[in-house]
């Protein structure tokens, strides 16, 4: 008996966005040619197991789609991710939340970019290095103006302050897999991803997440920190136009 081939018009694939751009995952399959296959091969109520989940895009695209799922990976940040994205928390404590560590670190975190221009004082927005050394500081004037120039010697005095040693909330200590193509080398830290200062920031804000006692919250705002960590780190590049990186933040 001849087997039919079966012809299905299949969509065009897209880049990822909304809910599936919120954290970064190294395998994201586009979601519309998931959720195509899940419409393809299933019914409704019909349960989805995905052995290889990851970001969970085909959870939660048949979930979507009005069946049910099981997502299974062997790497805990994928489960972690996944259930983040399906998790439901009520947005007025998410926003207490946010208003509570707003106010408890935004002026200690603020403090640690403070910089002295005569007799008033701003805080920087962003520290541009070369090479290892700071070339560039970027901040507001008292009108809101963006003011860049070359980091002062009370600058530079204020950065080399800043020290590992010196944190004293938790910061990763774990050893790196050496890896040239993010420039991990044998023998580099976590915490060598970082600068001092900005290690000390991030210390702040995780030790304060970590004490919200309603672990759904907790772990969602967990998850905002670490989809965002990375852009505080020293692998970061500045755009100073479009289509052009230059330098280390």
């Amino acid at each position: 008996m001849a087997i039919q081939e079966l012809h299905i018009k299949q969509p065009k694939a897209e880049s990822y966005k909304g809910i599936y751009s919120t954290h970064k995952y190294w395998s994201k399959k586009p979601h519309n040619i998931i959720r195509h296959f899940i419409k393809t091969y299933s019914q409704k109520n019909d349960i989805v197991m995905d052995p290889f989940c990851g970001s969970g895009i085909s959870n939660i695209e048949a979930i979507l789609s009005g069946r049910k799922t099981v997502g299974i990976d062997i790497n805990p940040a994928a489960i972690f991710i996944t259930e983040q994205l399906l998790v439901k928390v009520e947005p007025s404590a998410l926003k207490q939340e946010f208003l509570r560590i707003k106010d408890e670190c935004g002026k200690k975190i603020n403090t640690l970019y403070n910089i002295k221009r005569g007799k008033m004082a701003f805080t920087a927005t962003h520290f541009l290095y070369h090479n290892g050394s700071p070339v560039e500081v970027w901040y507001k004037d008292k009108y809101g103006k963006k003011i860049v120039e070359t980091p002062t010697k009370s600058d530079i005095k204020q950065l080399r302050a800043f020290s590992y040693d010196k944190i004293k909330e938790f910061y990763p200590t774990d050893d790196l897999i050496p890896n040239s193509r993010i420039n991990t080398k044998k023998g580099m830290r976590v915490y060598d991803l970082f600068t001092p200062r900005n290690l000390q920031a991030l210390a702040i804000l995780l030790n304060h997440i970590n004490k919200i006692r309603d672990k759904k919250t907790r772990d969602l705002f967990r998850f905002c920190f670490t989809a965002c960590v990375g852009q505080a780190s020293k692998m970061v590049f500045v755009i100073n136009r479009r289509g052009k990186t230059t330098n280390n933040i």
